[in-house]
């Protein structure tokens, strides 16, 4: 996703361009496989503008993928998975939500999406790094 958002800042604002709608398109694939429109600056990170469905009962929203991710550790995890995903909670969608509380409803509906995916390569690299140093795999065999 952040190598997309690379690609996307080469054509940052450039709304008639194909390769920033092609970049955009994948990006919303990647989120939630919503149609393609463009990405501009935004107050703090890539801004993605693209046509969706409002949220209701029978559409789905960005509420399934919260579901998805969070709700199987919570439910059927232990407590180190429970303690995994209230960390990842706090430094995504928490920070996320902490980051843009000053911003604008346009500004929430467009970037917040963007700066949490920022947020989980962090998130990523952490855990490798916990895994490599855990299970001794830097250290060779």
């Amino acid at each position: 996703m952040e190598g997309l958002q690379v690609l996307q800042y080469l054509v940052l604002d450039d709304c008639s361009s194909k390769a920033n709608q092609l970049w955009i398109y994948l990006g919303l694939v990647h989120m939630a496989f919503q149609p393609l429109l463009c990405s501009t600056v935004g107050k703090y990170h890539l801004a993605w503008y693209a046509p969706q469905m409002g949220t209701g009962y029978y559409v789905p929203s960005f509420f399934v993928h919260f579901f998805a991710m969070f709700m199987p550790s919570l439910l059927f995890g232990g407590t180190y998975h429970r303690l995994v995903m209230g960390l990842v909670f706090v430094s995504g969608p928490l920070m996320t939500e902490y980051i843009m509380w000053g911003g604008s409803q346009d500004v929430r509906a467009h970037e917040w999406q963007g700066v949490w995916c920022l947020f989980s390569a962090a998130q990523v690299l952490g855990a490798l790094g916990i895994e490599v140093i855990s299970n001794g795999i830097a250290a060779g065999p």
